[in-house]
């Protein structure tokens, strides 16, 4: 008992300390409303010059006509980039305006990132989902029974759901309704709501599973809303489809590490009876992993935030 005492103090003064480690490190993601173009700046669109009545003449129409279809042909002359073209940060910075193909994602660092997270981070949430019902039942014992585990993870599952869902709309509606907030801040808010997930469920009180999947299901709203839209924004519209299939299929293997070699691993060393494992010993060193590993994952999110505000700005 004195051990896990040990272990629930340690998680406990992590997890007083996560939110300053999230202030520290999301301290660029926050930025200020641009101020409005200036009269006579290079942003501003050309004025058609008006005719008495108000209206543009016939030949301002004809020229303005004119300069759009030179504009377009000078966009399709655009050559096709050469492969020292796609690993060169300069030229994706005067380029940001184009659609990436899978050949020309592969070879960037943003795509690396996003798949870091969608290995990491969403592969520590399935995961987690995956084993709820077993996790609640080797917690049974003063606070549910045994015979109400399997009803108790139903429940737990469906809260990780339900927070889920909620998140995925809160956050779309933030990212319309609060433009301000730079879109990648909301991936640094998931992977750091995974890391106190995974600490909630490493604590000896049977009920804070609760707080754990709700943690679990906001943490995974974050990173399935902002995580498509950073992709299309970085990437382009005209292959996103194809460039987040990849960045999901490649993510997928973090799933299948953690649920079919890590976790059995760790659940295996500590069967106590027959072939059942009961107490906080089954998942404790498996959560304890999971979240350093997504420790380790926010300085890459640190890292795609400075490229991104380098590459467009301070719009994502």
């Amino acid at each position: 008992m004195v051990a896990w005492q040990r272990w629930d103090i340690i998680v406990l003064t992590v997890l007083l300390a996560l939110p300053l480690l999230v202030v520290v490190g999301s301290g660029q993601l926050w930025h200020p409303r641009r101020a409005p173009a200036e009269a006579g700046s290079s942003m501003e669109e050309p004025i058609l010059k008006r005719s008495n009545n108000g209206e543009a003449s016939p030949e301002e129409v004809r020229g303005a006509a004119c300069d759009n279809g030179d504009n377009a042909a000078k966009e399709d002359d655009i050559e096709s980039p050469t492969p020292q073209d796609l690993l060169s940060p300069a030229y994706h910075k005067t380029h940001a305006h184009l659609d990436d193909t899978i050949r020309s994602a592969v070879v960037r660092l943003d795509f690396w990132i996003f798949t870091l997270i969608a290995t990491i981070c969403v592969g520590a949430n399935v995961m987690t989902l995956n084993v709820m019902t077993t996790l609640v039942k080797d917690r049974s014992g003063t606070t549910w029974s045994l015979q109400d585990a399997d009803k108790v993870g139903n429940v737990a599952v469906i809260v990780v759901m339900a927070c889920s869902s909620l998140a995925r709309w809160g956050v779309g509606s933030l990212m319309y309704m609060v433009p301000s907030v730079t879109k990648s801040a909301y991936l640094y808010g998931a992977v750091a709501i995974t890391i106190a997930s995974q600490l909630v469920l490493c604590v000896d009180i049977a009920i804070l599973i609760f707080p754990g999947c709700v943690l679990l299901g906001l943490s995974d709203g974050c990173v399935w809303t902002s995580l498509p839209w950073l992709t299309g924004k970085v990437f382009g519209l005209k292959h996103m489809g194809s460039i987040f299939g990849t960045i999901v299929c490649i993510g997928a293997s973090g799933t299948i590490g953690l649920s079919y070699v890590l976790e059995p691993l760790v659940y295996n060393a500590h069967i106590t009876v027959g072939t059942e494992c009961y107490g906080i010993d089954c998942f404790r060193i498996t959560h304890i992993i999971c979240a350093a590993l997504n420790v380790l994952l926010m300085p890459c999110v640190y890292l795609l935030r400075q490229r991104l505000q380098a590459q467009f700005g301070d719009i994502v």
